[in-house]
This record gives C-alpha cells, structure tokens and sequence, in this order.
C-alpha cells in the first residue's frame, strides 16, 4: 500500500504546485541555463564563424573545424558570383570589361596566383593582373576613389590582394583537443538534456509536445557529439554537426521554456 500510495504521489507532482522560493529558485536557474545556451550560440559563431575568411558562420566553418578544408579565394567567389554587375543599379558590363573579369577569374584559377601578379605576358592583349584589376576595380576599390564610390577592401597593391585571392587553408582541430572537448561537452550536455527532460515531464504541457522536443534533444545530441568524430574522417558529414546541435539547442531550449511557463502559469483545469 506504501508502494502504492508513493507512486500516486509522484505521478500527481507537478512543478506549479511547488512552494513559491522552490519555483522563484527554479526559474532563475532556467533564466541562467537559456542564457548559457545563447551565449554558446554566440561564441561559436564569433570563434569559428572567420575561420574560412569570410563574414557569418558556414558549413565550411564548420567542416574546416572538424576536417579541414581548402577555401576558394574569396576574391573568385565574388567574380564568380557576378561582381560587380549584381550590385543595385549597376550598369551593364561592356565587352572590354567582361573580358577584364574573365581574365582575372582565369588568373586565379591558375595555380600560380602570387607568381604570375605582375606578370606583363599573362594572356594576349591583358598585361599583367595587377594592372587588370586596378583598371577594373579602382573606381570603386582604390585609395582615391570618389567618396560616393568608394568600397572595402583597396584592391590596388599585392598586400591588399593576396589575402583575397589566395585558396585558404583551414586546418582541422587537433585531435587531443578534440578528445578533450568531447569530455567536458559530452557529461555536461547530456546532464542539460536530461534535466529538461524530466523538468518538462513534471508538467501539464501535451505528452506527444515534450516527446517530441525530448528526442529533438537527446537525440540531437547524440548525433552531434558523434558527428565531432565521424566528419574528422568524412568531410561530407560536416552538416549532421549543424543539424544535430541545432536540434539538440532548439529541443531543449524549448523543454526549458515550457519549464519556465508551468510555474508560473496558473492553475487550470486538469
């Protein structure tokens, strides 16, 4: 009858019929938690968002963390992309400057970016690529440019360019480190999931909603932390780090905030 009577008792807990400083208590610790999660957020897109150059966080970032990985210059990127024709009321390109654009794109696929920079006898008719992209881009990307035109980053001397056109090499996180990282993320992570796990079940919020964000969480998580290992191998696994540590920061951030809604919502019928 003991047996029994407990197992009534725990399965009517709720945490909205907690004391008043236990849910004030609970509720500052949630606060901290959901915060710790954005402030993570936040940090990785500081620490690894540059690693491949470019502004934001991308999946080469992230596969550059994990793998490695070799990033495409920047500078073709943009050509490629249709710079400087893409911009807002840019007008057409002429056929001179079309050729200036296909010449430089086929200086930096060359391989021989730095070596070939000023070399005057680079493709009949163009001279050196130096002289090609001043003639090009110093309207808008030289150090006199009109004010009203005048964009970053100069592109005038081997100094301003070579940060731009040369592949960019992101090497991958040193194993030991990683190991290290998996132990101090993978106890603590868990324990997180976990708590709002059973937190969220100590609510009147629908079984099938905290199931639902329960898996997002546990099983985000899982994918994530082994995904660490599995793209070290694989580069084309890079995206189940991102998929599965959003779903694990999405899922339990969720199962916090319906915590933090219970105790404090009031009393409804059962």
């Amino acid at each position: 009858m003991t047996d029994q009577s407990n197992a009534v008792s725990l399965g009517d807990l709720r945490l909205r019929s907690l004391g008043l400083l236990t849910r004030m208590g609970l509720s500052f610790g949630v606060l901290v938690l959901l915060g710790g999660y954005l402030a993570a957020g936040l940090f990785i897109l500081e620490h690894h968002g540059p690693r491949d150059g470019r502004e934001g966080l991308s999946l080469d970032d992230v596969e550059g963390v994990y793998h490695g990985v070799t990033v495409q210059p920047q500078l073709l990127a943009v050509l490629e992309g249709g710079h400087p024709r893409n911009l807002p009321g840019a007008a057409a390109l002429s056929q001179d400057e079309q050729d200036d654009i296909a010449h430089l794109i086929a200086w930096l696929k060359s391989g021989r970016v730095k070596e070939d920079w000023s070399n005057i006898d680079l493709g009949a008719g163009y001279g050196a690529p130096s002289e090609v992209l001043v003639d090009a881009c110093a309207k808008c990307h030289g150090r006199s440019a009109e004010a009203s035109l005048r964009a970053e980053p100069t592109l005038e001397f081997w100094d301003d360019v070579a940060k731009l056109a040369l592949p960019r090499e992101v090497l991958p996180t040193d194993e030991a480190l990683l190991l290290a990282s998996t132990h101090a993320h993978a106890p603590a992570m868990s324990m997180l999931s976990i708590l709002a796990i059973v937190l969220a079940s100590l609510t009147c919020w629908p079984r099938a909603l905290v199931g639902v964000l329960a898996i997002c969480s546990g099983l985000g998580l899982v994918v994530d932390i082994g995904a660490w290992w599995l793209a070290r191998e694989t580069a084309g696994l890079a995206w189940l780090i991102v998929g599965g540590g959003a779903a694990h920061a999405l899922g339990t951030c969720a199962l916090f905030a319906l915590v933090l809604i219970e105790l404090w919502r009031p009393f409804g019928r059962r």
